[in-house]
């Protein structure tokens, strides 16, 4: 029979990434889950230093019974920007909740969360972000108001998708627009 080698290759289009991206419907969205019970979500805020912040949801039972529920939180990538799939898991939280209790949700991103990589290691990648949480990514139940995230960045001509000489006049802007505005050092 000889030798046969199979070679095994994957890129940032797998599983839920590519469904989405490419418009396929699916029967179990990724994070799908059952429950006897069911949960609202509310109260979506961001705080911290950029590009580390911490993002805070409260997550009510309003069911009849005890349950478990697993929000999760989705960064989606500015648009037109490098090569990315339409959104990303960043974090993930399970909470138990007895009927019409609530609790407060807290997830944490970092710098490395809002970077991709490149030959010479992990950049920033400066744009506008969206900030999703829900119950899976069909199923998302909370967004910022404004929905977004600035990051701007400094010059630089080998990746042309980043910011070029931000003034005055639009770095207000931008923090009129966006929820939260990130300047890379």
């Amino acid at each position: 029979f000889g030798r046969k080698a199979a070679e095994y290759r994957e890129g940032l289009y797998v599983g839920y990434r590519y469904y989405e991206s490419a418009g396929i419907p699916v029967a179990f969205p990724f994070g799908h889950g059952l429950s006897y019970t069911a949960f609202s979500y509310r109260n979506l805020v961001v705080k911290g230093e950029a590009p580390r912040l911490r993002v805070t949801v409260t997550v009510t039972n309003v069911g009849a019974v005890p349950g478990a529920e697993t929000a999760q939180l989705y960064l989606v990538p500015p648009a037109g920007g490098p090569y990315r799939p339409v959104r990303e898991l960043r974090s993930f939280a399970k909470v138990f909740l007895r009927p019409g209790e609530s609790r407060a949700v807290t997830f944490s991103l970092e710098e490395r969360d809002f970077s991709l990589w490149q030959e010479e290691g992990w950049r920033l990648a400066p744009g506008r972000y969206r900030l999703l949480v829900g119950a899976s990514w069909e199923e998302i139940r909370a967004t910022l108001q404004r929905e977004q995230v600035a990051l701007i960045g400094e010059e630089d001509p080998e990746t042309p998708w980043k910011i070029a000489g931000v003034d005055g006049e639009t770095l207000d802007f931008l923090r009129r627009t966006a929820d939260l505005v990130l300047v890379e050092a």
